[in-house]
């Protein structure tokens, strides 16, 4: 059997290749037969087999599921089709009524001023005419445009104070509108004062919505009144420092805006009381033993200026 088959080989090899006969019987000789060998083949080639079969499985398979999934998909997002529209109407919906509620609004804001610019404008043609017949005119006349005159200021000042709001709309990504309201008239009034008494002064602070537009011409008259007298600072920063001032007082303040030098009778009223600080006594009361010049320091041998008494108690 061998030999046939090395026969075989050598009348096909080109390059000549001689099979060792010797190797041949060698396997022989080891008990590797013809027939074990193919009996292994066909296993092999058989399991071969297996493998193809269950990648085609595997191929047909993926193929299926593709088309249930792309099947799945389309429904998903036919669904999430109807669902955006819906949410999309219903958001357009929203938008419209308030423009239109923003637009009425607006439309009545602007019939109320304009009216009252017809006013003005009425007033002011009065004014030109009275000044150019000033040698005619009486008293009684006088008093009259006086009275005109001030009436439509009260109307102005009304208007001026009246604060109208707007709103700025805006889309999200989350597919939403957001809203963000701001005025775009009106004078801010002051709010949240806070007094601090510390080294002799009075720490004034207050705050104004953030959402008016123009901030830039904003002073503030600030009245600080006791029972017998008033004071009246202006700041144009939302605090002010007071160096005068009684001790174990009561105080009222009041704080308004100015805005392009108009005050609107808007005030943010607060009372509080000062106090007198508390004394310390001592042999010198701190490092300095004739005091110092630093108010609110207790003082020293001496005591100081500041009704802070020393080792003798304070100057009357």
């Amino acid at each position: 059997m061998f030999c046939s088959l090395c026969f075989f080989y050598y009348e096909h090899e080109e390059d000549h290749n001689i099979i060792d006969i010797n190797r041949l019987e060698s396997l022989e000789d080891n008990d590797i037969s013809y027939k074990e060998t193919t009996t292994e083949f066909d296993k092999l080639f058989k399991k071969m087999n297996c493998i193809k079969e269950k990648i085609e499985l595997e191929i047909e398979k993926v193929n299926n599921s593709r088309d249930i999934l792309l099947d799945e998909i389309t429904k998903s997002f036919e669904e999430q089709r109807i669902k955006l529209n819906e949410k999309e109407k219903a958001l357009k919906s929203e938008l419209d009524l308030k423009v239109t509620e923003l637009k009425d609004k607006l439309e009545k804001f602007y019939i109320e001023s304009n009216d009252i610019l017809s006013s003005c404008e009425r007033i002011n043609k009065a004014i030109q005419n009275y000044e150019k017949n000033n040698d005619n005119n009486t008293k009684i006349k006088t008093l009259c445009y006086i009275s005109k005159i001030n009436k439509v200021n009260v109307e102005v000042k009304g208007i001026l104070q009246k604060s109208f709001e707007n709103t700025e709309i805006s889309f999200k990504n989350d597919n939403t509108l957001d809203y963000k309201n701001y005025y775009i008239n009106g004078i801010p009034k002051p709010k949240n004062i806070e007094i601090e008494q510390k080294d002799n002064k009075l720490y004034i602070s207050w705050n104004l919505d953030n959402s008016y537009l123009d901030m830039g011409n904003i002073k503030y008259l600030i009245i600080l009144k006791d029972d017998k007298e008033e004071s009246i600072y202006e700041s144009t920063n939302t605090n002010i420092t007071i160096q005068e001032y009684k001790l174990h007082t009561d105080y009222e303040i009041k704080i308004s805006t100015l805005v392009d030098d108009i005050n609107i009778d808007l005030y943010e009223t607060k009372r509080f009381k000062t106090y007198k600080p508390n004394n310390t006594f001592g042999l010198f009361g701190n490092s300095n033993p004739f005091g110092n010049n630093n108010n609110n320091k207790p003082g020293g041998l001496f005591g100081n200026n500041n009704n802070v008494g020393g080792l003798f108690g304070n100057y009357p």
